[in-house]
């Protein structure tokens, strides 16, 4: 049935619906009725159903009201366009901007959805060029107002949505946002992004944002007064307009982890009065909230409020007693100043690092059940607050000033006619600074004997941080031996243990190396800080005319007239020198010293095999590595290799000499980043193999190849990994560059290793090769991005480059390949950054969603592998959404079950490969597998295939079927 504008008995009008009943659902039919109408349809049986339209941008005008814009989920044009209640999807390959030009516009969706690898800007108003969809170059007014009263979703990794734009001041007209149930953002690396006024009416007043990904909720002027409430991911308030919120709660919502409410905006010179009303000219850079903070069902204290520049949170006017277990991090200053003086801000079970402010500024703040502030820049309690701090919290500022007075630099368990109090401890300052002379190498100790500290007083605080007043200097002409030097006394009764302190002392290249020893006579303990000599060449090697000096055979290169020993640690500092260990390069050399620290100077061994604790600060001025062992032929390092202060990059070189292979059994450490390099040479090849523990690198790991467009050759670099932890450990923050291979670098596996290091993407520069020996596993469990460098120099020089390309016969998995550009942005794949081409071995999914965008290339005997245990894949599992796979001609390609995780029983079914439907029948090309499990050999019985639709796009999906071989008998 179908009627439009008709007029019906009784008052009732008949408009465009769709109707279901039951199950089924009547197709194109929508239907809107007066309430006698509507309230029949339902007595019926029938319920209005909401449609489901995707973008297509036919008409080409970018308009969302135009119908021939959109089709339908059977994948028809519509009689109308999407209204509401119904869905709208835009599934992109290519940045779009869609609007509407004319007249006041609502816009009332069920949901919005967001595929695909780009953006899409949503505009509100008035008419958008074509150059940069963020700038309105016509001064056109309407008014227009998104209703999405249900939900908005991201669903890919890196896309990013708008709504009215990024930038709030070049809005004309008014555009609002009602404010909806769900934001869900699903991917991590995505975001949704708001410029229009968010508003609240009676059926919706609260913004509940969901998924990993983040919500920039206020990019302009807003007075919404409905809940913000978080149960996953980041709202991120980075509008550089209006900041003052009125009465916008912020909710954290639930216990999944991670939750962020980060703050962007820095406070720069206001100040404050004691009604907790900010003043100054920035009066409208801070974030002001009249409302309380709450936790809804959260238990835990992880989750958030952050700020990375400074931005200060006001809670002021209109707030109620609030209790907060997070954290507070990054450099956010927190403003507790309630207008009633009876209102109490309690702190509770967390432990914040920010290293802002902390104001109590009216009212009171109560700190209960080990709660912490460790790094405070500065802490304020006004005339008239209160802070309670109870026994087991702690907080410690550089500065602290209460009741209008700068406190002195101290431990305070009371300040104040109870300003200050509760029994927990106020640290203020660096508590123990001992005055110290280098020139002299003394040190006057702090005498806190009778000071009445008790050990409930210092544990919130252990291990108390010890300063020397100057920094501890390292000559270069002759040893540094500092010995023991008595730093403080305390009272016996404490007990103090050398752990119980840690030496915060500045020291040039964090040397000497120090620690504590304490001695306990009568009722007074005496702690000495000890330090390990530090020696330093007394002349710097000079390479000239074949003549080289060892720093490890020749004794009369160190300042102490000895070769290096045990008890000392060992300091070059000689830019642009070289310096080897031995003249005879078969040597095995194991340095004598506790450790060996180089500055801007090439340390090269050139020696069989080199064991020393190693420590890098900068690289050389004029080149870009600080570790290159020159021999041809196998050369190994043990021990430790640590880059320091911020040593960027640490860079590991071999020489390159033909055969030669450079392994590394150190454990390396860093906080910046490692690069293992290429080095020129008549070999194209450069062979590292990592056996250490690398968890200690935070940064990125570089794999670098390179391109000598002057030889015109492709210099390739090789890993060899035999364990995971080789190629580092967490990161703090998500890097889609965690592990990155530069012009075809090759990792190589040799036994079964999975990759799953938190928040360390993997991505390449002209794509990644991956060897996998027999019966291994290489395990990508991280998102993997391919860029390439377009240039003749690149086509030219590096032979089918890839995004991937897979050799050795042993398995390698992925979560996602994923076409990027230089910035590892999402974009689309054009047959080489998206190629993933198998030459050997088998490949497989880990994630449903791995392979979606991929051309996949496969020769006779390769295997599409799939884990019937995972349910991500289970359903289609190699899936590929945009083309077929090529199979070489006259190749089978094998479907091999990997069976970790499966139960034992005699037969099995799994799918194996999805692929468009239009891809001809490759039955006749795939052959399932013989394997053993459970010390069975299994076959492969039969190979079925079905149709499937998939976001209402048709596929083919084929699937295997395996059993036992032989003659089985169970017994019962």
């Amino acid at each position: 049935m179908y009627a439009k504008d008709n007029d019906l008995a009784d008052g009732m009008r008949l408009l465009p619906c769709k109707m279901k009943k039951g199950v089924g659902a009547m197709k194109h039919v929508v239907f809107q009725a007066r309430p006698v109408v509507a309230a029949l349809a339902l007595a019926a049986g029938w319920s209005v159903a909401a449609a489901e339209y995707t973008w297509t941008g036919a008409a080409g005008d970018q308009i969302v009201t135009n119908r021939l814009n959109w089709v339908d989920a059977e994948g028809l044009v519509p009689e109308t366009p999407p209204a509401r209640e119904d869905t709208i999807i835009f599934d992109l390959k290519s940045p779009l901007t869609v609007t509407n030009y004319s007249g006041n516009t609502d816009y009332e969706y069920r949901k919005l959805v967001l595929r695909g690898t780009a953006n899409l800007r949503f505009f509100g108003y008035g008419d958008c060029p074509t150059n940069n969809a963020q700038r309105l170059t016509t001064s056109s007014v309407a008014t227009y107002t998104f209703h999405l009263p249900l939900e908005i979703v991201n669903e890919t990794a890196s896309s990013q949505l708008y709504f009215n734009g990024r930038d709030p001041r070049v809005a004309r007209g008014t555009a609002s946002l009602y404010a909806t149930n769900i934001v869900n953002v699903v991917n991590a690396a995505a975001s949704v992004y708001n410029a229009a006024h968010i508003q609240k009416d009676d059926d919706y007043h609260r913004v509940l944002k969901i998924g990993k990904g983040t919500f920039y909720p206020f990019n302009g002027h807003n007075y919404y007064t409905g809940d913000m409430v978080l149960q996953e991911g980041t709202v991120f308030y980075n509008t550089h307009a209006q900041r003052y919120w009125y009465n916008c709660h912020l909710t954290f919502l639930g216990d999944a982890p991670g939750k962020t409410f980060n703050f962007q905006y820095r406070n720069v010179t206001g100040t404050y009065n004691l009604n907790g009303v900010p003043q100054g000219p920035d009066y409208w850079s801070k974030y002001i909230f009249h409302v309380p903070l709450i936790e809804d069902g959260v238990t835990t204290t992880d989750h958030e409020l952050r700020s990375d520049n400074g931005a200060d949170l006001v809670f002021t006017n209109g707030v109620t007693d609030m209790t907060f277990t997070g954290r507070i991090r990054g450099s956010l200053n927190f403003h507790w100043a309630p207008t009633d003086v009876a209102q109490t801000f309690t702190y509770s079970k967390g432990e914040s690092d920010t290293s802002g402010a902390l104001s109590v500024l009216k009212g009171r703040m109560v700190m209960t059940n080990g709660a912490r502030f460790t790094a405070l820049s500065r802490l304020e309690v006004a005339a008239g607050a209160t802070l309670e701090l109870a026994p087991g919290t702690a907080i410690r500022a550089t500065i602290a000033k209460v009741g209008g007075v700068t406190l002195a630099t101290g431990i305070y368990t009371t300040v104040g006619d109870g300003a200050v109090s509760g029994g927990g401890v106020l640290v203020v300052g660096d508590v123990f600074t001992v005055p110290y002379v280098d020139a002299t190498k003394t040190a006057t100790p702090l005498d806190f004997t009778g000071s009445g500290f008790t050990l409930q007083t210092l544990t919130p605080l252990l291990p108390l941080p010890l300063k020397l007043s100057s920094e501890m200097c390292i000559s270069n002409a002759a040893a540094l031996v500092t010995n023991r030097m008595t730093v403080a006394r305390f009272d016996a009764a404490l007990n103090l243990t050398s752990e119980m302190l840690r030496d915060d002392s500045s020291k040039v290249f964090g040397l000497p190396y120090t620690w504590f020893e304490l001695e306990t006579e009568g009722d007074v303990t005496t702690v000495y800080l000890v330090a390990r000599p530090v020696v330093s060449p007394v002349y710097y090697q000079v390479r000239k005319s074949g003549v080289f000096y060892d720093f490890c055979t020749d004794a009369n290169f160190w300042s102490d007239g000895q070769l290096p020993h045990p008890g000392a640690d060992y300091f070059i500092n000689a830019t642009g020198v070289y310096h080897r260990a031995s003249a005879t390069p078969s040597t095995n050399i194991v340095f004598g010293g506790e450790s060996l620290t180089v500055n801007k100077s090439l340390l090269y061994p050139s020696v069989t095999s080199f064991d020393a604790n190693l420590r890098f600060n900068a690289m050389l001025d004029s080149n870009d590595y600080v570790f290159y062992p020159y021999r041809s032929g196998r050369s190994v390092v043990r021990g430790t290799i640590c880059g320091i202060n911020k040593c960027d990059p640490l860079t590991i070189r071999p020489n390159g000499v033909t055969g030669s292979l450079f392994v590394v059994e150190s454990d390396i450490s860093c906080d910046t980043w490692v690069r293992f390099k290429y080095t020129w040479s008549t070999s194209p090849k450069n062979e590292f193999a990592l056996l250490g523990n690398n968890l200690g690198i935070k940064g990125r790991i570089e794999i670098n190849g390179g391109i000598n467009t002057s030889k015109q050759f492709w210099q390739e670099t090789e890993v060899i990994v035999t364990n995971s932890a080789a190629l580092g450990g967490d990161m703090d923050a998500f890097a889609p560059n965690g592990v990155y291979f530069c012009d075809f670098s090759k990792l190589i596996v040799s036994n079964r290793l999975n990759f799953a290091t938190s928040n360390r993407g993997w991505a390449a520069r002209n794509g990644m090769r991956v060897e996998v020996a027999a019966d291994g596993l290489c395990a990508i469990d991280e998102p993997y991005c391919c860029w390439m460098q377009y240039s003749a120099a690149q086509n030219t020089y590096i032979p089918q480059r890839c995004a991937v390309e897979k050799t050795g016969t042993g398995t390698l998995m992925m979560q996602r390949v994923m076409p990027a550009d230089e910035n590892y942005k999402a974009i689309a794949g054009n047959g080489t950054n998206n190629l993933v081409r198998i030459l050997e071995g088998g490949i497989g999914p880990l994630a449903a969603d791995a392979f979606d965008r991929c051309r996949m290339e496969f020769v006779d005997g390769t295997a599409i592998v799939a884990v019937p245990t995972n349910a991500a894949t289970a359903a289609y599992g190699l899936r590929l959404l945009d083309e077929a796979p090529v199979f070489a001609e006259g190749a089978r390609v094998r479907l091999l079950p990997d069976m970790t995780g499966c139960e034992a029983g005699s037969s099995l079914s799994a799918t194996f490969l999805t692929v468009p439907a239009t891809t001809p029948d490759l039955t006749s090309s795939l052959r399932p597998a013989a394997f053993s499990f459970n010390g069975r050999r299994w076959l492969g019985r039969q190979i079925t295939k079905d149709a499937v639709s998939i976001d209402g796009r048709e596929y083919t999906r084929y699937s295997a079927r395996f059993s036992m071989s032989g003659f089985v008998i169970n017994l019962r």
